[in-house]
């Protein structure tokens, strides 16, 4: 169920999150953030030797840690929520990749000024409107290490057509690529032999990874067990007809949620399993009205986005024609403004009356992987 709430009217794409948003509305506030936040900047990107102070020996763990922006506190993943209860402190950079957490969201928060007042030489044109930066370094390091995993097989299997299966077989491909999902399925994420569930689409899922695997094979393979574990779980897929691949994957993705020992099934709790995190995002729609400029939000889970693959750009008040339709392009138009039509939009803030407004969709919290 979604949640429902009203605020004014923030630009919810100006900052990382609401709670920042209200720090640097405030001019004073927003020079004593930023000058923190590139003295935080500054100290973990420093050389650690010779390593003198506790936050650099705590930098050589494994464990990543968490510097208070205000009074430079490293703090653990367990004892950040603490550490701001005492101090009232909710902003931290995390020790490895530098970005910064946000106590009251509980999550990394990206935000585009802060990003350029740290960087501000790192600049080029993905598009016309659009300025973006990246290290280049990143770009390369991702291209030669995103899919060689040197414990597995390396190469292509196939997976056979156990009869108009091709639904199921596309959807395994993208999951036994996944670096992720290998990892927690051939790390024993799924402990199969400790398992009781019948007929569990967890347990078939780790015995896919498992064969696909194997170094001592090399011919295609049967994922049979899912298949008739997938049927039983839903009678709707049971049988040789035709399935959608997006519902199968929807399908899936919720299954293996539910055989997480540690889920929650109610969407409005911050679920601690695994493949919450790995699948689940959440989707922020905000409608402003025209009138009194009242802002309501909604927030929906969210396990995919479906995108308008036309090369089209959603514009406010109608739509532009572009060359060639690309994924920037197509999230752009699912994230740009758009104006309701009249008559469907009754205004709180104006006693229920109808009234024009603008609706925009923002991704509030990604998942670890997301599918389009």
């Amino acid at each position: 169920m979604a949640s429902i709430h009203s605020a004014s009217a923030i630009s919810e794409s100006a900052f990382g999150c609401e709670h920042l948003a209200a720090l640097m509305l405030n001019e004073k506030a927003a020079g004593q953030f930023k000058g923190d936040f590139m003295k935080t900047h500054n100290l973990l990107t420093r050389s650690p030797k010779p390593v003198e102070s506790l936050l650099l020996q705590s930098m050589d763990l494994l464990r990543p840690k968490y510097v208070c922006l205000t009074c430079s506190e490293p703090c653990v993943n367990g004892d950040r929520k603490t550490h701001t209860e005492k101090t009232g402190h909710q902003f931290y950079m995390e020790s490895r990749s530098r970005s910064l957490y946000c106590q009251a969201c509980d999550d990394l928060v990206y935000d585009y000024g802060l990003e350029r007042f740290r960087s501000p030489t790192l600049k080029y044109q993905v598009s016309k409107n659009r300025p973006h930066s990246e290290v280049a370094a990143d770009e390369i390091y991702v291209r030669n290490n995103a899919n060689k995993r040197p414990c597995t097989r390396q190469g292509a299997r196939g997976l056979y057509n156990l009869g108009q299966t091709c639904y199921m077989n596309v959807i395994l491909q993208a999951m036994l690529h996944d670096p992720l999902l290998s990892t927690y399925f051939l790390g024993n994420g799924h402990q199969t032999y400790d398992c009781t569930v019948p007929d569990c689409v967890g347990c078939a899922v780790a015995e896919t990874f498992y064969d696909f695997n194997n170094t001592e094979k090399v011919e295609g393979f049967a994922a049979l067990n899912l298949l008739l574990a997938s049927w039983k779980a839903s009678p709707a897929l049971a049988g040789y007809r035709q399935q959608d691949a997006h519902e199968y994957y929807q399908f899936l993705v919720d299954r293996l949620h539910a055989t997480a020992d540690d889920h929650l099934d109610d969407n409005d709790q911050n679920c601690p399993c695994f493949f919450h995190k790995a699948f689940y995002g959440k989707l922020r729609s905000s409608v402003t009205c025209h009138q009194c400029g009242n802002v309501t939000l909604t927030e929906d889970p969210m396990v995919d986005l479906s995108l308008d693959v036309q090369a089209k750009k959603r514009v406010m008040g109608g739509s532009s024609a572009t060359a060639t339709a690309t994924l920037s392009g197509c999230l752009e138009s699912f994230t740009s403004p758009e104006r309701l039509m009249a008559g469907v939009y009754n205004c709180s803030g104006c006693d229920g009356t109808q009234q024009k407004a603008t609706k925009q969709l923002r991704i509030k919290k990604l998942p670890s992987i997301l599918s389009f």
